[in-house]
């Protein structure tokens, strides 16, 4: 299977997406306990309003911990710089 993808994508590093897509159980096989890419996936549905200006003058969230359930970290995650 390999040799039909072109070898400058066959390496994952993180993966983005959409709040359609979340699922603890598909998140946590894709991370596999942080041996495989990182997911950055929205839980819910958010304005797309945002100016690039508000962003980058926006402070991170504190981080909820490595304990934290994996939906609690995907809501984190798009929240940071």
């Amino acid at each position: 299977m390999d040799a039909y993808v072109d070898p400058e994508v066959r390496e994952v590093g993180d993966i983005c997406a959409d709040t359609g897509y979340f699922s603890e159980a598909a998140i946590g096989d894709i991370e596999n306990n942080g041996e495989g890419p990182t997911v950055y996936c929205s839980v819910e549905k958010q304005s797309h309003h945002r100016r690039v200006e508000g962003l980058l003058l926006k402070v991170d969230p504190l981080s909820p911990g490595d304990d934290a359930a994996i939906k609690e970290q995907m809501a984190y995650r798009p929240e940071t710089k």
